[in-house]
């Protein structure tokens, strides 16, 4: 895929209105179609259907059942029955972030099970939402009297505030660790851990299009701004790259920025000062 076709993959105002309205569904939907799109799947329809009919089944087994049954049903239909599990990476590859990879091979990193775990359980009308913990690996389900913690790398195992206290030691986010995470935030976190894979395989196309769409859910996201103008100065597209970087350091101190940054952009300052600089024809002549 070139640089130009990447560009071509856009979110629409209806997609990104799902996203802020925390429309699970719609976000689903979002995901796979970008998940499609990055590794050239043709569209996201086959894996749409893949999902739908997994909640079919599951929406089946849980009719008429009480929460407490619905979250053993649950985790059986997830661990047990599709065998769904996480792969550790200590530098995750970008491949394991597919959807397409984890409804084949029932594998995929744990941000991915994640997603699909909650929007199972909010398919069967459980409040269940991942927290504000690092790596994302704990869910929170809010029950009528009280709220249990579900840890997936141990298989949906249920436990109390108390109990995974020990857990949230060994955290490593900024924030309340117990903080329920919004649909914009799991996205925003599931395109920087993403793009990071994608710039270490130097897949440069696919690292536009998630900085594109990480700039679209939020365009003062100065992580994704950053890296979006190192890449388009990389290709070449020096205009944008400055654009970029300037916006960048209006919020940040350009004094403690890396060397290399700070020497891109006076090179971006310097390119834009020849560019307007007039000529007369004694120019040309001498």
């Amino acid at each position: 895929m070139s640089l130009e076709k990447a560009s071509l993959f856009c979110i629409s105002s209806e997609e990104l209105q799902g996203i802020h309205s925390e429309d699970c569904h719609a976000f689903m939907i979002l995901l796979l179609k970008m998940d499609a799109h990055l590794h050239f799947i043709g569209d996201e329809q086959a894996l749409l259907r893949k999902i739908n009919f997994l909640v079919y089944e599951l929406q089946a087994l849980c009719e008429g059942l009480e929460e407490n049954d619905k979250i053993h049903v649950l985790n059986s239909f997830f661990f047990e029955k599709n065998g769904f599990h996480s792969i550790f990476e200590l530098r995750p590859s970008s491949k394991n972030f597919s959807f397409q990879k984890l409804l084949n091979t029932k594998s995929a990193n744990s941000l991915l099970l994640i997603i699909l775990y909650q929007f199972f359980a909010n398919q069967i009308d459980l409040p269940i939402f991942a927290i504000n913990m690092e790596p994302l690996q704990i869910l929170k389900w809010h029950q009528k009297e009280k709220c249990s913690y579900i840890d997936l790398n141990r298989k949906g195992k249920v436990f109390d505030r108390n109990e995974i206290l020990g857990i949230l030691n060994h955290n490593t986010s900024n924030g309340d660790c117990f903080e329920t995470l919004t649909i914009k935030h799991i996205f925003s976190h599931f395109l920087e851990k993403l793009s990071q894979s994608l710039q270490k395989e130097n897949l440069d196309s696919q690292l536009m299009t998630c900085l594109d769409i990480a700039l679209d859910i939020d365009e003062n996201n100065l992580k994704a701004l950053c890296q979006h103008g190192l890449l388009c100065y990389k290709i070449g597209s020096f205009q944008q790259a400055l654009k970029d970087l300037k916006k960048y350091f209006s919020f940040t101190d350009l004094y403690s920025a890396p060397d290399d940054l700070k020497k891109i952009y006076q090179q971006l300052l310097l390119w834009r000062k020849a560019e307007e600089q007039p000529f007369t024809p004694s120019d040309i002549l001498h």
